[in-house]
């Protein structure tokens, strides 16, 4: 092999590999599957007719955005509850936080826990103890306890949770 075409293959090696990396992961705007129908990027209105066939009570619990004349990015956050849900046969509460009306975020507050980390294992073959996530498919999942000791399952995009992050950094 002479040595033109051995470093022309080197330098193409080198292009390929920086080409490789060079993708952010979870940077894709595709929609992420959280848990049956609750999918990321929903919009407001598609979220609430998707649950009208489940429940009657959808509780508005935060509805906050820019002024008209504020001269930054949009910037709104939604957050939404379902008192009474069933995944499965589990029934609890559903919380679904929105970022600039797209689904980032829902967090499932069962009655039983041990009959959903059951569901969750039989299901999706996970298995979360408290304080513990995982990321999967862009989606972190996690175990948690909130501020008022209630302990819940959740499910959030990583690429709309970094886009709200960055925006904070940005423009707060």
């Amino acid at each position: 092999m002479n040595k033109a075409v051995l470093y022309a293959s080197i330098i193409s090696l080198f292009i390929f590999l920086g080409c490789v990396g060079s993708e952010t992961p979870c940077a894709s705007n595709d929609p992420k599957e959280f848990i049956e129908k609750f999918i990321s990027f929903q919009t407001i209105k598609t979220f609430e007719n998707n649950v009208k066939t489940e429940t009657d009570s959808i509780v508005v619990i935060e509805n906050s955005k820019l002024s008209d004349t504020d001269a930054r990015p949009e910037f709104s956050i939604y957050t939404v509850m379902l008192p009474d849900y069933k995944i499965g046969n589990i029934t609890g509460k559903i919380k679904a936080r929105f970022f600039n009306n797209r689904l980032m975020s829902v967090w499932f507050y069962p009655n039983d826990y041990d009959g959903f980390e059951k569901l969750l294992k039989e299901r999706y073959d996970i298995h979360l103890k408290n304080r513990e996530k995982t990321i999967i498919n862009c989606v972190e999942i996690n175990r948690w306890t909130d501020f008022e000791g209630n302990e819940y399952f959740g499910w959030s995009d990583v690429k709309l949770v970094k886009e709200q992050n960055d925006w904070i950094s940005k423009h707060s």
